[in-house]
């Protein structure tokens, strides 16, 4: 599961993986768009509070 921040808003989005190495992952299935932002880790579970992105305890990926 993933979260699609919109207008400040996250939503969880159920999706499927195919293949995936330490970089990237096959997304098979799921409701998404091109330009999502999409939240996949949570900082505070990574240690890594206060890296980059303002005071945001997430991380943002574009897709």
């Amino acid at each position: 599961m993933v979260y699609r921040l919109r207008e400040g808003v996250l939503t969880p989005i159920t999706i499927r993986v195919g293949l995936y190495d330490a970089k990237y992952q096959e997304i098979l299935s799921g409701d998404l768009g091109l330009g999502d932002q999409l939240v996949t880790e949570d900082r505070r579970t990574l240690g890594e509070e206060g890296k980059g992105g303002g005071n945001q305890s997430f991380k943002l990926k574009m897709f």
